[in-house]
């Protein structure tokens, strides 16, 4: 990559700075305070986003609220334009035609591009002012992080807070197991225990179930024997008494049954049926003649006469009303038109309708006015006069209506008694056979419960014969109580051969359950046995990462192993400038000079460290930058003597002749920076 052109806008002390920047040894001079290292600053800040130190608010001009760095540049051939801003976090990337705008596409693309970290590009393209005592004196922890970022070791320290605290403190905890010795010693002796038990249940010599069947049979045999034994002479009496009972009731229902076939019931109630049906015909006469008696009119028939000429009256008077309406409705009509016609009319006019001459207009107008005015009130007269008539035809029409009613409902019923006329009703007659047809209901009745009776009263007694006929009869001689007796006390014995089996059993069942438990126990000991090996394996294998990623240990070898590769890149950088002693990165990761007799030289002078770290900067580029074209150096004389100030610069002119290095900026104020620089970009305090 080539940088062609920089822009700097409020940043630190450049208001507004354009830079062309050429392919070469390109020298930034001018005064101390004239912005040279912010130049440098600004071309890592475009590159990587980092500053020398402080915040990127802090990098803006103090006069300025907004501050930016961009600059243009050739890569593989292309144009292209990188813009970084200090007060927002916006930077805009333009390459190969194509313009990026978000934060992590641009930086994305722009490592592909540049295929170089930027602890690279901060501590080896950039020589920086004052970097390269860091590696002579201080802390040696400070040194270690150094080259650390340097050689891109990453950073232990997290990743074994992160082991420790999630995966050693959170490491399963060892889980408990029992002696799988012991539990096989258990098992044995509870294996011994269950054969024992085993012989001991062969030795109970219990009833079958054939065997308990039968002697259950023959006790239920027995005991209704004895039972049925007592019952006999119960039942004997009970079908005697049963007997007698059948034969009386035989008798009582044949004497119901001759009373009943003298009755002629049959003729009675033929009778009864006509005279019920006479009554019914009676009953309504006797109702008709009820609401007969019972009409009232509204008005008499001379009244219903009087009112018939009033209502004729009323309709005559109505419709002279409405004749005489007529007539004012047609004058009022005229005379409005009159009125309008007169109310165009002017002075001396003739009257149009009359053609006679008009000597005052306005007393024609109130004239017709009050000729309107009669009008309408005899019209409203006449209004309310024909309302008048019509209420009072109304009211009369329905008095004439109701007396109607009244006349056409009595005219029904009478025509409705007519139907009554041969209706010839005998109420003692009804009486006498009605009371006739219940005496023969009642003995009906009576006759209909004996039978029923006398059903119930066979049935109970075949119940009781078929019940006396099948009492079970004993088969032996012997007493059947003994015989019981004798039953129960085989069952009794046979009971507790069963329980006594039974705890047998239980124990058994036990101790299989117990030997079941220990094979379980047994199985679950040699899991956990595996579990926990396992576990402490996995422990052991962690805390051996750990101590790995320990400073000390993993990232310490890395960084020596690099550290041999760069003391070979040293030592040949610093036969440019015939250097009396040797340099190495020693364990301590300082510079440790030597002299020919390999002793460790206590110190060396300033420019002996300017010397070696411009040396270092150039074996770390060689070594790490790959094939990357640049290279920029800050005040890289300063401390150096004349001697080898002049090395210095014919290092840098043997950097030219490096094909891959194409472009070098160095800050200066040694004069002989003339002699090696291509291009020179002279700052003023203005």
């Amino acid at each position: 990559m080539i940088l062609t052109d920089l822009w700097l806008s409020n940043f630190r002390k450049h208001k507004k700075l354009h830079i062309k920047l050429k392919q070469g040894v390109t020298g930034i001079v001018g005064r101390n305070g004239t912005g040279k290292s912010t130049i440098i600053e600004a071309i890592q800040f475009l590159l990587t986003g980092d500053l020398f130190d402080g915040s990127k608010e802090q990098a803006i001009n103090l006069d300025s609220a907004t501050g930016f760095v961009s600059g243009a540049f050739i890569l593989n051939g292309k144009k292209g334009k990188l813009e970084r801003h200090l007060d927002v976090s916006k930077v805009v990337l333009s390459y190969d035609d194509k313009e990026y705008k978000k934060a992590t596409e641009v930086k994305e693309i722009w490592d592909k591009l540049l295929q170089l970290n930027s602890e690279i590009l901060k501590r080896v393209i950039i020589a920086r002012q004052g970097h390269i005592p860091d590696m002579f004196s201080g802390d040696a922890a400070v040194r270690e992080k150094v080259w650390q970022r340097i050689f891109l070791v990453p950073q232990t320290d997290k990743l074994r807070n992160v082991i420790w605290k999630d995966y050693i403190k959170q490491a399963p905890p060892v889980i408990p197991e029992e002696s799988k010795t012991d539990l096989e010693a258990e098992k044995d002796k509870a294996t011994g225990v269950i054969e024992e038990l085993k012989l001991k249940l062969t030795k109970y010599n219990t009833l079958d179930d054939l065997e308990l069947k039968n002697i259950q049979k023959r006790i239920n045999f027995v005991e209704r024997c004895i039972a049925d034994a007592n019952k006999e002479s119960e039942l004997t009496e009970a079908v005697k008494i049963s007997d007698e009972s059948i034969t009386s009731l035989t008798a009582e229902l044949e004497e119901l049954t001759g009373v009943l076939g003298k009755m002629p019931i049959a003729k009675y109630k033929q009778v009864n049926a006509a005279l019920l049906q006479q009554k019914g015909l009676h009953e309504q006469r006797l109702r008709v003649l009820a609401e007969l008696d019972n009409i009232i009119y509204p008005i008499t028939e001379d009244g219903y006469v009087a009112l018939a000429v009033n209502i004729s009256d009323l309709t005559n008077s109505l419709s002279l009303t409405q004749q005489a309406l007529a007539v004012v409705v047609s004058r009022l009509a005229t005379a409005k038109e009159d009125l309008t016609t007169a109310l165009g009319l002017k002075d001396q006019a003739v009257c149009p309708t009359c053609k006679q001459h008009i000597s005052n207009v306005d007393e024609h107008l109130a004239e017709l006015r009050s000729n309107i005015q009669q009008l309408e009130t005899e019209y409203v007269k006449h209004q309310q006069q024909i309302k008048q008539i019509s209420k009072e035809t109304d009211e009369l029409r329905k008095l004439e209506n109701s007396y109607k009613a009244v006349k056409l409902k009595e005219d029904q019923l009478r025509e409705s008694l007519k139907q009554f006329d041969k209706v010839n009703f005998d109420e003692a007659a009804l009486q006498m056979t009605s009371e006739v047809i219940q005496e023969y209901d009642r003995i009906a009745d009576n006759q209909n419960k004996l039978k029923l009776k006398l059903e119930t009263a066979r049935g109970k007694n075949t119940t009781l014969k078929t019940e006396l006929n099948s009492l079970t009869k004993y088969d032996r001689a012997e007493n059947p109580e003994e015989e019981l007796q004798i039953l129960y006390h085989r069952l009794n014995q046979n009971n507790q051969l069963i329980k006594a089996k039974q705890q047998v059993e239980i124990e058994l069942q036990v101790k299989l359950n117990e030997l079941t438990s220990l094979n379980k126990r047994i199985t679950t000991a040699e899991i956990n046995n595996k579990k926990n090996s396992a576990r402490n394996n996995y422990v052991i294998t962690l805390n051996k990462v750990y101590d790995v990623l320990h400073n000390s240990q993993f990232p310490r070898k890395l960084i020596m192993s690099y550290a041999d590769i760069v003391t070979d890149y040293l030592q040949e950088n610093l036969k440019l400038f015939e250097f009396p002693y040797t340099a190495k990165v020693a364990d301590s990761f300082n510079i440790e000079v030597s002299d020919e007799q390999d002793r460790v030289l206590p110190s060396v002078s300033g420019g002996q460290e300017i010397a070696i770290g411009l040396c270092l900067h150039l074996s770390l580029h060689d070594l790490f930058s790959q094939s990357f074209p640049m290279m920029v150096i800050d005040e890289g004389t300063t401390h150096l003597d004349a001697e080898n100030r002049k090395a210095y610069f014919d290092m840098i002119k043997g950097l030219k002749a490096k094909s891959k290095l194409k472009q070098i900026l160095i800050i200066d104020h040694d004069p002989q920076i003339a002699e090696v620089v291509d291009n020179v970009i002279e700052l003023k305090n203005d």
